[in-house]
């Protein structure tokens, strides 16, 4: 399953390198694609309610990775099928960068102290004690939640894409 997003995301790559043109030379190309992949590392696994405001019910397909200490980041899916759709995206930061958004920012971003117990968390790839502990270093975090479109509304990605704002 999680090799055939791979390979997907490899052709995409490709595909992108190809139609890029004559910019740099096609050995240059096949070099950048082979030693690089940004998809890489989004192992961690967190389904989720409450992201599409048309359908607050509808589990949402975290898959993410650590940035760095400050900043975490998930891909969003409809499923956890082969063929899911990219549907958002989650960004998850640090109390400590949270502090320096502005106010106005600020209200883009919800608490997972006060959002995880709310939209029925879960980790179904790890065992109790060990959700239990990722869980215990994300609640103190705050994350902004991107929807770019909603398949269950339209099926082609079509729609104003939106911030979720978890209240």
């Amino acid at each position: 399953m999680r090799m055939t997003l791979l390979s997907a995301a490899v052709a995409g790559v490709l595909g992108a390198v190809i139609f890029a043109g004559n910019m740099l030379s096609s050995t240059h190309h096949q070099a950048i694609a082979a030693s690089t992949n940004p998809s890489e590392g989004f192992t961690l696994h967190i389904d989720a309610d409450k992201h599409y405001a048309a359908h607050p019910a509808e589990r949402i397909h975290h898959w993410c990775k650590q940035i760095s200490n400050d900043f975490i980041e998930c891909q969003l899916y409809a499923s956890d099928a082969p063929n899911a759709q990219l549907v958002g995206i989650e960004t998850i930061v640090s109390p400590e960068v949270h502090n320096t958004f502005s106010v106005e920012e600020k209200r883009f971003w919800h608490w997972h102290t006060y959002e995880v117990p709310r939209v029925n968390a879960a980790l179904p790839d790890l065992s109790k004690d060990d959700a239990a502990k990722v869980v215990a270093k994300i609640l103190p975090t705050y994350g902004k939640v991107y929807i770019i479109w909603d398949p269950m509304t339209n099926p082609n990605p079509v729609g104003q894409p939106s911030v979720t704002i978890l209240k």
